[in-house]
């Protein structure tokens, strides 16, 4: 999508809006007059088309009409693209450009779970690939998708539209060795190294080698141990982390909870060791006024602005935040009043701010004041990304791209920059893929991993249990995958109740020592599948 033949064909920037920043987008759309119930069904009712590849033909009334043609409008201010529409975009740009679609495809596709992508997503895929591909689907979806709209008739649709594709269906106990051997068959055939050694921009890559037991397991011999209380377990983990870095190993913390991250990360710190915790994949905005709800959503804007300035989401913003009523309302008018620029292109959200600050923008007694307020806003910002632009490292929580890549130029902790590797401290998603020496997956008691709804017998129904319990074992697996060398399984005995209270640990029994309230917990019942 960042290919110029692309964006001419949307007519907008490959940046794609992170769930906080289509907040903003939609209090943009409030400006249209439309009640928010209403505006959130033709939203919905977008997204949905978008993702099932609906034409844009159906009957509309003057009011969605308003609505969506705001919303485009918009988007083209600050070049960003929705995450539901991104899918589509792509594929009808490689339906417009022959020659992107050649280079970018693949030689041949594997895509697992076919079933959660949208349609919009299934035919990308099918789009991308230019010899073979292979999907693996499932009858019975059990586990959502990352998609809001996924097209369970994908398969079907595919078997029709090729109706000589070879078709095996696995039993469970055979998916795995299956698809290891029609990959390593691919990876094996000497007439297909070639095309398989050259990536889809057409760069030359190592040669591919057939995948070994330990990639394709990609499990170490797992190990359980409980702590006799929670203080116990962050000490021990800060014992095992320092034990592996004096080998020259890599650590990797996965924990299901927030805030027993944090704990673990603030306990490395004071004990002196490098560790890099990653921000939350979901940040969510719901009081633009609200100083601390803003903080990090500020913080994680202003880094993109030091990786990119010229990222007009990231300015829209941090122009929100404070006042995003009578901002949404000075941006909608700055949008219409700039229009396009000399060359007929339509003009970013940075160039006509700019065009606000030389005083080239007209305004009337109404729009004044609102004008006014965002070129003050406006200067604030500047000011600020200027200072972090040219202001040392200091603490921050890094995102996943940045701490993976080995890019980050700063840590949490004040220590001098050493030659030993960092401990990654991450949720389980954030670890998806990921491969390191040495992995612990810490807190894995009842309550954090299963939830305590899960945990309670009235608590949840018998379907969403069992869907619950998959996506957990699921989750186990995934991040046992990630070890090379060593796999810890962690928890604790005991802690206060208040910590219980705060992380939603499943309590067993409580009891009073020494004047405070402790609480008992027990192993995840997730420990039978380490065994």
């Amino acid at each position: 999508m960042a290919a110029s033949e692309a964006q001419a064909v949307f007519g907008r920037g490959s940046r794609v809006l992170e769930p906080y920043e289509e907040t903003v987008l939609l209090e943009d759309l409030k400006v249209s007059q439309m009640k928010n119930r209403r505006l959130r069904k033709v939203l919905a009712y977008l997204r949905a088309g978008w993702s099932n590849l609906s034409d844009d033909t159906w009957e509309q009334t003057a009011e969605e009409d308003l609505v969506i043609e705001r919303m485009r409008a918009n988007l083209r201010f600050t070049g960003g693209v929705l995450a539901c529409e991104a899918s589509n975009l792509a594929l009808h740009a490689l339906r417009e450009h022959d020659a992107l679609r050649q280079r970018v495809s693949w030689d041949y596709v594997l895509a697992d779970d076919f079933e959660l992508l949208s349609r919009a997503s299934q035919h990308l895929v099918r789009m991308v690939a230019a010899y073979g591909l292979t999907v693996a689907t499932a009858e019975r979806p059990g586990l959502p998708g990352d998609e809001e709209y996924p097209c369970f008739e994908g398969a079907a649709e595919l078997l029709a539209a090729f109706p000589g594709a070879q078709v095996a269906r696995l039993t469970e106990s055979g998916q795995a060795p299956e698809v290891r051997h029609r990959v390593q068959g691919l990876l094996a055939d000497s007439a297909l190294a070639p095309l398989i050694r050259h990536d889809a921009m057409g760069q030359a890559t190592p040669s591919a080698e057939p995948l070994d037991a330990d990639t394709c397991e990609g499990v170490a011999e797992p190990a359980l141990r409980m702590a006799p209380s929670l203080e116990a377990e962050l000490q021990a983990l800060a014992v095992e982390a320092n034990a592996a870095l004096e080998r020259g190993e890599s650590v990797l913390i996965v924990g299901t909870n927030r805030l027993w991250r944090r704990n673990v990360a603030a306990n490395l710190q004071r004990v002196g060791l490098p560790v890099l915790q990653l921000r939350g994949d979901k940040l969510h905005l719901k009081d633009f006024r609200d100083e601390k709800q803003c903080e990090r959503a500020r913080a994680d804007a202003l880094y993109r602005l030091r990786v990119n300035a010229a990222d007009d989401v990231a300015w829209r913003t941090l122009l929100a935040l404070g006042d995003s009523v009578a901002r949404s309302a000075a941006v909608d008018y700055l949008r219409q009043a700039v229009g396009a620029g000399a060359a007929g292109a339509p003009v970013r959200l940075r160039e006509a701010l700019e065009l606000l600050d030389a005083g080239n923008v007209a305004a009337d007694s109404l729009t004044a004041p609102l004008l006014d307020d965002l070129l003050a806003a406006y200067c604030q910002v500047k000011d600020a990304f200027e200072f972090e632009e040219h202001a040392k490292p200091g603490d921050c929580v890094l995102p996943r791209e940045q701490a993976v890549s080995g890019e980050a130029d700063s840590q949490q902790n004040d220590a001098p920059s050493s030659s030993k590797p960092n401990i990654l401290v991450a949720s389980p998603d954030q670890a998806a893929g990921l491969r390191f020496d040495v992995v612990v997956f810490g807190g894995f008691v009842n309550g954090l991993i299963p939830c305590r709804a899960y945990c309670d017998p009235v608590g949840m129904a018998e379907q969403s249990r069992r869907r619950e319990h998959a996506r957990d074992v699921r989750t186990v697996y995934g991040v046992a995958s990630c070890a090379r060398k060593r796999l810890l399984f962690t928890g604790f005995a005991t802690c206060s109740l208040q910590a219980a209270e705060t992380m939603d640990v499943h309590i067993e029994s409580i009891k009073l020592r020494k004047g405070l309230r402790t609480v008992t917990t027990q192993p995840s019942e997730l420990a039978n599948l380490l065994h």
